[in-house]
């Protein structure tokens, strides 16, 4: 859908002022001037290998003419994008990088003072720093120095593009030296872009699991929307105010629907009775509540109070009522959450202990599925079901069973789950690396009323997220979608990550032999390796952890994956190992990134160490000088064990440049490296049979093969060497020599 009309001008005017900007002082300037056109392609090549997105004031006013933005959003977000660019690419103190400061201040003050405009929404991406690749070293210029073409000026590199670290340890096919790496980025995101763009959208919802009560008419639905309306959190702050913020047009086509819809049409809907029945309001509800979580998506704060808005309509429609239920648990059936439940009943605070290591079956009905807000939950479906603890950080967990009670005359529907704890609900050393949405697998069983489902979503193991996107209906464009290659074992002491052998293990019986089909990549693309949250100011129920108070696990204590077989070894601490010792780069990332001090809470299970899944790891297969007999070595035994690397030095990963020329397991996927390169040194020739020697064995084998024999000399004269007969020959000899001599005896026959 194109832009409005309105907000198209109000763009197009906004861009003209800011270009017509001048500075304060005497001599005044246009500082808009340096950012209207790009810089040269070949005069600032290293400006294009340093900046992802690069914009410019004329590239969007001609994107504007043609069209090509479907919201002000995107004109916003390009807009800051031009001075995020003048900053990462300029030394702060030079003077474009001064003109960019005052110009985005200038841009975020018209934005938010107009009229017309919609109120900004945070970044898709977050705006590009130093650490990026940044040449900190490069000289200040103008970005006006060469008109480009004007083709290049309006060229836009895909909106959608994952931002991999430069120092990540990227696994993939290894690519010719002289490939830039942010090409390499590009490349990547066209491939998920590409794929993404050809499959079929979501169609929406089913028909069953709605509110199709008789009693309820445009009375309860008005009653409800103002039950909504005059809620406030324990903040002061209303949810309902994150649906007003979405817009009414209906731009995103990954959603089901493409009809305008906001809260504001569903409020006078109700009120000119439009709805002829329950379902078609609780329906239209569903949708907006679906386009509202993509609006809001990108901001944790909006996201965690739109959910909690979620969780009360549902609660309220469920039991036809209009009144607020009092809930200290942001309206979940369940009183905590991820790492604040016990595992086991506690007699002193029953409130608390209900997760479990097996499913319960006394007292249930199990049931093949449940229907509810048209979504259809069976074993095997992946769901976001609200946080108690935290609304920004919605459960995400694996249906494995469905049930009623049989107590329970409400007929009320139940699911069994299984948790996937966030990298911040874990307990990992401060150096340990995730992938980008990633999840753990845990052991917690937990039961949730069906009224906490928000949405469906998917969680893909480690070998299928590289290959390809799932085919609907297990995934669709839009959805959420989760990568898992580890446990998380919280329940014991001392917490640890085991990485997952056995996939299908961990996933509910009756899918084990169902294979989700694939759409696949070209080739296999990996997420991008972010640090611990908690160097990011995420907060969370986990934190980072000291890694010297980790104990090495030994042979008996190693864990077993749930099909039986034993996780990856940890190595052993070997006494006296050698410390490497901190680089350039890492003392800069020390300087930049300040180390986290931890959350305020306390928590409650013991701290645990992790193991990065990214050190490049070749084992020797030859016994250690010291080890007992049959021990494998490894680069990290030799050094002092994990915990010695990563508890007294910073671990510099290999950069993907390097790390794509390497040879890899097939099966752990790790680097296989070597501590030095092969020895180019020639190999001495083992001693060889002479020429007189090697003719003399062929004539014998010839001899032999013609039945000849050979003369070998004795006491100086040849003799002639007897053949040897068989037995049988030699008699039937003799007897016909007896014969012709008439001494053979007379057959008496």
């Amino acid at each position: 859908m194109p832009l409005a009309a309105a907000h198209k001008k109000a763009a197009e005017e906004l861009i003209a002022n800011l270009a017509n900007t001048t500075s304060s002082g005497r001599g005044k300037r246009k500082l808009g001037e340096m950012f209207m056109l790009l810089p040269d392609r070949e005069t600032w090549a290293d400006y294009y290998k340093v900046v992802r997105r690069p914009r410019c004031f004329q590239g969007i006013q001609d994107n504007l003419a043609k069209g090509n933005y479907s919201s002000a959003h995107a004109v916003w977000e390009d807009l800051n994008l031009i001075f995020d660019n003048a900053l990462l690419y300029n030394e702060e103190q030079s003077q474009i990088a001064q003109d960019a400061v005052t110009l985005k201040k200038a841009l975020s003050e018209a934005w938010l003072g107009h009229a017309v405009l919609p109120k900004p929404r945070q970044l898709q991406d977050p705006p590009p720093t130093k650490t990026n690749g940044a040449l900190k070293s490069s000289p200040t210029r103008s970005q006006a120095t060469a008109p480009d073409s004007a083709a290049a000026a309006v060229a836009l590199v895909p909106e959608v593009i994952p931002d991999y670290d430069a120092d990540a340890d990227m696994p993939g096919t290894p690519v010719s030296t002289t490939e830039e790496f942010p090409a390499r980025e590009d490349e990547v995101g066209e491939i998920i872009e590409h794929l993404e763009s050809g499959l079929p959208r979501w169609p929406g919802p089913g028909d069953d699991g709605w509110v199709e009560d008789p009693s309820a008419d445009y009375l309860y639905f008005a009653g409800v929307l103002t039950a909504l309306r005059g809620y406030k959190d324990p903040s002061g702050h209303r949810p309902i105010d994150t649906l007003d913020q979405v817009e009414e047009e209906t731009a995103d086509r990954n959603l089901s629907f493409s009809e305008p819809l906001s809260i504001q049409l569903i409020e006078a809907r109700a009120r000119t009775k439009h709805y002829a029945s329950a379902k078609d309001f609780d329906r239209d509800m569903a949708r907006l509540f679906e386009k509202a979580r993509r609006w809001h998506e990108d901001d944790p704060t909006q996201y965690g109070k739109l959910l909690v808005c979620q969780r009360l309509y549902q609660e309220l429609v469920a039991t036809l009522s209009t009144h607020i239920p009092s809930t200290s648990s942001n309206f979940a059936s369940i009183p905590a959450g991820p790492l604040s439940a016990q595992a086991t009943q506690n007699p002193a605070d029953p409130n608390i202990g209900m997760t479990s290591f097996e499913i319960a079956t006394e007292g249930r009905v199990f049931t093949e599925s449940v229907r509810y807000k048209g979504w259809t939950l069976r074993a095997g479906d992946w769901v976001h079901l609200m946080n108690p603890d935290d609304a920004s950080k919605p459960i995400v967990a694996q249906v494995w069973k469905t049930f009623t009670k049989e107590d329970d005359s409400s007929d009320e529907k139940y699911l069994t789950v299984c948790w996937y704890f966030r990298p911040e609900q874990t307990y990992h050393p401060p150096h340990r690396q995730f992938w980008e949405n990633e999840l753990f697998k845990t052991a917690y069983f937990v039961e949730h009323n069906v009224r906490d489902v928000l949405e469906k979503v998917c969680v893909q193991f480690t070998p299928r997220y590289v290959k390809g996107r799932p085919r609907g209906p297990f995934w669709y464009p839009g959805w959420p979608l989760y990568v898992c290659d580890s446990r998380f074992v919280a329940h014991q002491t001392p917490a640890r990550f085991s990485k997952i052998h056995n996939w299908r293990a961990c996933v509910p019986p009756e899918i084990r032999a169902v294979d989700v089909p694939l759409y696949a990549f070209e080739r296999p693309v990996y997420p991008r390796l972010l640090q611990s949250p908690f160097t990011r100011g995420v907060r969370g129920p986990g934190a980072i952890v000291d890694p010297t108070l980790h104990q090495p696990l030994h042979k008996e204590e190693e864990p077993v994956d749930e099909g039986g077989t034993i996780a990856r070894r940890r190595p052993r601490r070997v006494p006296g190992g050698a410390t490497p010792t901190k680089s350039a780069l890492d003392k800069e990332k020390e300087r930049e990134e300040p180390p986290y001090a931890g959350p305020t809470h306390g928590t409650r299970f013991p701290l645990a160490y992790g193991t990065g899944k990214d050190l490049a790891v070749h084992k020797m297969g030859r016994k250690g000088a010291g080890g007992g007999a049959g021990e494998e070595r490894t680069v990290i035994g030799a050094a002092g064990g994990a915990a010695n690397i990563q508890g007294h030095a910073i671990v510099e990963l290999l950069p993907p440049e390097t790390t794509k020329l390497f040879d890899r397991d097939p099966e752990t996927n790790q680097i296989l490296w070597f501590s030095g390169p092969p020895v180019d040194m020639a190999h001495s020739r083992p001693p060889q049979h002479s020429l007189a020697y090697l003719d003399f064995l062929a004539s014998k084998r010839k001899k032999r093969e013609s039945g000849e024999e050979e003369d070998s000399p004795v006491n100086g004269h040849t003799e002639k060497k007897q053949r040897l007969v068989p037995i049988s020959m030699r008699a039937k000899e003799a007897w016909a020599k007896m014969q012709e001599a008439g001494e053979a005896p007379m057959s008496t026959a």
